[in-house]
């Protein structure tokens, strides 16, 4: 049942999504690069507009037939509970479009957040128990509707926020709906993994789009708030229903649901905190938008989007089985102390990492001032499409740049030279240095084992000036 509702989910997303960019398209629905975006190209943002109605659809005609063959399936899923989390959907849903195509500003969403927050706890869905946090256990109504309200609240705008390069959200969600699904599995809760398995299955049309798309064919989407909202909501449903199980009593381990149910977010959830805080300590808006998240560390040592989003999401899986594998032997404020100790060590060696190689960047951008290049916008042209072509640390033949002749073919030959003056590149021929006159055989290798940022931004501004 999991299985065809999964893929049920999976077709309805992978039909939709090229109409949508069709639409999208045709009506210029499509997302401007700016100087906050990462993206350069205009892309479709429309891609959250599927999943909704991929995931009722899917669930709704698997129940349906599963249900032909045994009367109890429509009453064991289509509990008050779950209608409640579609409703919700539904609106965080409508709300998302109107901010996709019209803009809506961010304190009517919250507001209609908090709303759908409390459609989750009207079902008598709420956290009740923390499982020793601070000391605490069990916790009354009035305590806990406002903090379940709060967590679902946060942990959409959580998966929103992280939303800045392809494929980071849905993979973080697709990461975090694969172990919720089995978590839930393994602990019977049928409703719940469905739920997380259709899900999943939307999120993996769409995650191949975003990636792999090519933006200039017009074969890019974006989430949107559409997607983000009702990923994000579901997300923090899911969670909010693990951390809400009933211990077994034959367990003699109290298992702290609730540290395993959050784990699964923890990246993201702790990304907004240390933004935010940052934003607090500088003095800025903490809603003003900026580029300090995560993702945004990893491109500026230089990562391409893949890497980094790839390599986060490993990241992520390495929080979620590290919790899942301590939680039973580790105090649960402990645990709690090591995640938030493991994630400001990090996050202190990215920094320290990035001031290194700004501070090498600056020393390099001095250099190229020093050789004169200050006003040579024909050279810097060339010089442009070097460094942001040829990556550092890789191997390219002289062929690869000198695709003119004459004149031109003669500054790419002085642009060369510059660069063996400056230190940054060694000219290799036929396994031998040599420097003056270049071949199409010559390759070059750089001395610098990556490519500083700083260089690229100061030779963009010479050619914008």
């Amino acid at each position: 049942m999991f299985f065809s509702s999964f893929f049920i989910s999976l077709l309805a997303t992978a039909y939709l999504i090229p109409k949508i960019l069709l639409i999208s398209i045709r009506k210029h629905l499509i997302d401007q690069p700016n100087a906050r975006k990462v993206h350069t190209c205009v892309s479709s943002r429309l891609g959250g507009v599927a999943f909704f109605p991929a995931i009722f659809f899917a669930i709704g005609v698997t129940v349906s037939i599963f249900s032909r063959f045994d009367a109890n399936v429509m009453e064991y899923f289509m509990t008050a509970s779950f209608i409640m989390v579609m409703c919700a959907c539904i609106l965080l849903y409508l709300i998302g479009i109107a901010d996709d195509v019209v803009g809506v500003s961010w304190r009517f969403k919250f507001v209609f957040q908090i709303i759908a927050a409390g459609l989750i706890t009207l079902s008598g869905t709420w956290v009740n128990n923390l499982y020793g946090i601070c000391g605490v256990w069990e916790i009354p109504a009035w305590l806990g509707v406002p903090l379940t309200v709060f967590l679902i609240v946060f942990v959409i705008n959580a998966v929103n926020l992280i939303d800045g390069i392809d494929g980071l959200a849905s993979g973080l969600s697709g990461v975090a709906l694969l172990f919720l699904g089995a978590l839930f599995l393994h602990e019977g809760q049928e409703t719940s993994a469905l739920l997380a398995f259709t899900t999943l299955g939307a999120l993996i049309p769409f995650f191949y789009y975003n990636v792999f798309g090519i933006a200039q064919k017009r074969y890019k989407i974006f989430m949107g708030d559409t997607g983000a909202l009702v990923i994000g909501l579901i997300l923090s449903v899911l969670a909010v229903k693990f951390a809400c199980l009933l211990q077994n009593e034959e367990t003699e381990l109290a298992y702290p649901f609730i540290v395993v149910a959050f784990s699964v977010l923890l990246v993201p959830c702790l990304d907004v905190v240390r933004v935010v805080l940052h934003r607090y300590r500088a003095g800025k808006p903490l809603f003003l938008p900026d580029k300090n998240h995560i993702h945004h560390k990893f491109l500026a040592l230089g990562y391409s989007h893949r890497v980094a989003m790839f390599t986060i999401l490993g990241l992520a899986s390495v929080f979620i089985m590290l919790n899942i594998a301590l939680c039973l032997y580790i105090n649960i404020n402990v645990l709690i102390v090591l995640d938030v100790v493991l994630w400001t060590l990090f996050h202190l060696w990215l920094s320290a990492r990035i001031k290194k190689k700004l501070d090498e960047a600056a020393r390099l951008e001095q250099q190229l001032v020093e050789a004169g290049c200050r006003n040579c916008k024909e050279r810097d042209a060339l010089k442009v499409k070097f460094f942001l072509e040829k990556k550092a640390g890789k191997v390219v033949t002289i062929d690869e740049i000198k695709e003119k002749s004459g004149a031109e073919r003669l500054r790419v030959d002085s642009i060369l030279f510059d660069f063996v003056e400056e230190g940054l590149i060694v000219l290799e021929k036929e396994g031998e240095s040599e420097f003056g006159i270049y071949d199409g055989k010559t390759t070059i290798r750089w001395f610098d084992s990556q490519l500083p940022l700083a260089v690229e931004s100061y030779l963009m501004r010479l050619m914008q000036n």
